[in-house]
This record gives C-alpha cells, structure tokens and sequence, in this order.
C-alpha cells in the first residue's frame, strides 16, 4: 500500500508508522515516560491517531493505539471509527492518555510506507470530532513526563 502523502495529514488520521524509521531519522519527540528501568516509548511498527497539526512548523501529535488496556489508557469509542475497517472495526483498541508523539509532517509520511490501507480509505478516528481530539491532545498538558527526543 502507498505511504501516507502529507495532504492527508488531518486531525482523526490512523496511519501505520515504523518507530525504527522515525528513530533513524532523529527528528520526532515524546512524552512517554523513561526511567531507568526503561523506555515506554513504542517501539516497532505501530497505529497512531493524528490528533492535532501544526501547518505553521510542518508536524503533528500523534497518540500511538494499543490492543490492551493498561493504566492511564482509555477505550477508543467503536462508533467514531471510519474508514478501512479489516483489522478496526469490532476490535477493542486503546490509546494512553500518557504518551503523545510530535513528528515532522516529512518523517511520518516517509515512516509511512507499512501504511496497510488504501488510499482513499484510510482509515480515521474521531474525523471532525474536535472534542474528542482535543481531549486526546490535552492530555499533554497533565503528563508529568517532558517532552524529549525519540531515542
């Protein structure tokens, strides 16, 4: 399937992102918690929402999307997903209030390129739901952990 192109960069995008790539690339941050005992960050490819842009420096927040609940996550509500639904739709998916990712609109769409729907249908959560992406994104603001680079 093709990568995401930067014209599809929208708050409530789903895209499929190489963490490897973006850590290759050494520009994207977080806010997931690293201790000594280790990094929260996600590793390996991984679903992420968009939840907010910034066209004025060209990036994005991005909440990664997990398949278990953990502490501190929240349930992704079944009747705000849209799109491509294999593998989306009747399935129990979770985001962390506690882990936000800011990355450059050009290291997502060329960490893009495991992007497993078409084009066109792509699939979205929460698409023209403002409350609901804002709430995603204003965890943010309630994270003790800083904001650091993507290591």
């Amino acid at each position: 399937m093709p990568a995401v192109s930067e014209g599809e960069l929208v708050p409530g995008l789903v895209v499929q992102l190489d963490t490897d790539r973006l850590r290759q690339l050494g520009n994207s941050r977080t806010n997931a918690e690293k201790t000594p005992d280790g990094d929260r960050a996600v590793i390996g490819p991984h679903s992420f929402v968009v939840v907010a842009t910034n066209p004025a420096d060209r990036s994005a927040i991005l909440c990664p999307i997990f398949s278990e609940w953990a502490p501190g996550s929240a349930q992704l509500a079944e009747a705000k997903k849209s799109g491509f639904m294999h593998n989306w739709s009747n399935v129990d998916l979770f985001f962390s209030k506690w882990q936000h990712w800011q990355i450059p609109y050009d290291d997502i769409v060329a960490s893009s390129d495991i992007e497993n729907t078409p084009h066109g249908d792509r699939r979205q959560y929460a698409s023209g739901d403002n409350g609901t992406l804002s709430w995603m994104l204003s965890w943010t603001e309630r994270n003790r952990a800083p904001w650091r680079p993507v290591e």
